[in-house]
C-alpha cells in the first residue's frame, strides 16, 4: 500500500473515532439534561406539595381553634340553662 493510501486510512480512523466520540458526549449530555429536568419538576413538585401541607395544617389548627372556642362558649349556655332550670324548678316548688 501507498504513503497516501495509509494517510488516508488514518484520516478515516480518525474522523471515526471523533465522530463516535461526538455522538456519545452528545447523547451523554442529552441524558443529564433530562435528569437535571427531571430533578428540577421534582423540586418544584416538593416545594408546591410541601406548601399545600402546611396551608391544610394552619386551616386545621385554625378550624380546631375555631371548634374549641365553640365548645366554650356552648358549656357557659349550658351551665346558664342548668342555672336557669334549677331557678325555675325552685320557684315551681314554692
Amino acid at each position: 500500500m501507498s504513503d497516501q493510501a495509509w494517510i488516508g486510512l488514518f484520516v478515516g480512523l480518525i474522523t471515526i473515532v471523533i465522530g463516535a466520540a461526538t455522538f456519545w458526549l452528545a447523547t451523554r449530555a442529552s441524558h443529564e439534561q433530562a435528569e437535571t429536568g427531571t430533578r428540577a419538576v421534582d423540586a418544584a413538585a416538593y416545594t408546591r406539595a410541601a406548601e399545600i401541607y402546611e396551608g391544610t395544617i394552619k386551616t386545621l389548627s385554625d378550624e380546631i381553634a375555631r371548634l374549641r372556642q365553640e365548645i366554650k362558649d356552648l358549656r357557659a349556655e349550658l351551665m346558664s340553662s342548668r342555672t336557669d332550670i334549677t331557678q325555675l324548678a325552685s320557684c315551681s316548688r314554692q
